[in-house]
């Protein structure tokens, strides 16, 4: 939770501190978020690879910040990660 740690996404500490926690490198995630500015901006910040889910909810457009995929189905997620299914 962002305020147990005096920061809040999109701050990229944030998301260091749970690729630390995982003890994960950035290039070795994904992040799925539905909200450009929070989510997406700041993952990219952060060096992971992003994915937009695109919903109801969540700011659509931040800058020119751009997710390097879009969803709108989370088993869209299984051909992002190349894993088959039917």
């Amino acid at each position: 939770m962002s305020g147990d740690h005096g920061y809040r996404k999109p701050d990229r500490r944030l998301f260091q501190l749970a690729l630390d926690g995982m003890a994960v490198a950035a290039e070795n995630a994904l992040y799925v978020g539905n909200d450009m500015y929070r989510d997406i901006y700041g993952a990219r910040e952060a060096g992971l690879t992003t994915v937009m889910f695109d919903s109801d909810q969540g700011e659509k457009i931040y800058r020119d910040c751009r997710p390097d995929y879009t969803i709108t189905d989370f088993r869209e997620l299984l051909e992002i990660l190349g894993v088959p299914w039917p």
